[in-house]
């Protein structure tokens, strides 16, 4: 189980959801905290850096791995960085280059792969030759992502 506010859902939820969100990781022993992150097709970015830190930070106290959604955006990076966040997770429906790749490995993450890697006009299968099958996590999100 895993619990976290989502970049599409964090306008409608007020800051102490984050408060929130730590008790009820903890009280019902969630395995992982996500799917959190920042995706730059919505408006709030500000406030999806503000929130997602946050979330990095309360997963780092609890020493929970995390789940990164990535949309047009890699800032993830600089935040796991600065934060020392040092408990890993998976980069859900990866979809950057090789060189993007290693530095999420680097740190700790395994590279969440879906339907993408059908689409005729992706990268995707060029990039995952160039790493190691243990660093794949096969996964779905349908219906929501398609080839």
């Amino acid at each position: 189980i895993a619990f976290g506010l989502h970049p599409a859902f964090i306008d409608k939820h007020h800051i102490d959801k984050i408060s929130e969100l730590e008790k009820y990781t903890q009280t019902h022993n969630t395995k992982l905290i996500g799917e959190i992150g920042l995706d730059k097709r919505f408006k709030n970015y500000d406030r999806q850096i503000d929130i997602f830190t946050k979330q990095v930070n309360i997963a780092n106290n609890l020493h929970k791995p995390i789940i990164i959604h990535s949309v047009k955006s890699h800032n993830e990076i600089k935040i796991i960085k600065d934060s020392k966040f040092k408990h890993g997770g998976i980069i859900h429906a990866f979809n950057g280059n090789a060189e993007i790749a290693r530095t999420y490995i680097e740190l700790g993450f395994k590279l969440g792969i879906g339907g993408l890697l059908i689409n005729p006009n992706t990268n995707l299968k060029n990039v995952l030759k160039k790493i190691s099958i243990e660093n794949i996590l096969l996964e779905t999100d349908s219906t929501d992502m398609k080839p």
